[in-house]
């Protein structure tokens, strides 16, 4: 069983916000958005707990927070990272952040394989 834990918020609509840069900025290319890590263990903390809490030797969890939150900016969870937007709106993954969540199941179903 492969557990996916909650998928940071952005807050706000990552497209939507980087049209508006755009076209007030011409930097959007090299633009890092992120929003408040507090805010996304807060959020889902009882969620959270309660994933935590299942207990199985045949469990394998992928936890999109240590792909998104104090990876590149401490204590901040990314949306954009060098104007590559990893949000569709302001929760659903676009294909690169898909990406980089996707590849980590890949790796677990690899490691589970391999047992």
């Amino acid at each position: 069983i492969i557990l996916i834990y909650p998928v940071p918020e952005a807050g706000w609509n990552v497209s939507e916000l980087l049209w508006k840069l755009a076209a007030f900025r011409k930097d959007v290319g090299t633009q890092n958005l992120s929003t408040d890590g507090k805010l996304y263990w807060s959020r889902n903390a009882q969620v959270l707990k309660a994933f935590d809490a299942v207990k199985s030797k045949r469990l394998h969890r992928i936890r999109p927070s240590n792909i998104f939150c104090d990876t590149y900016t401490s204590n901040r969870c990314v949306n954009v990272v060098n104007g590559t937007s990893f949000y569709d709106d302001d929760d659903h993954l676009n294909i690169h952040g898909a990406r980089l969540v996707a590849s980590k199941i890949a790796t677990t179903i690899s490691d589970i394989v391999e047992q």
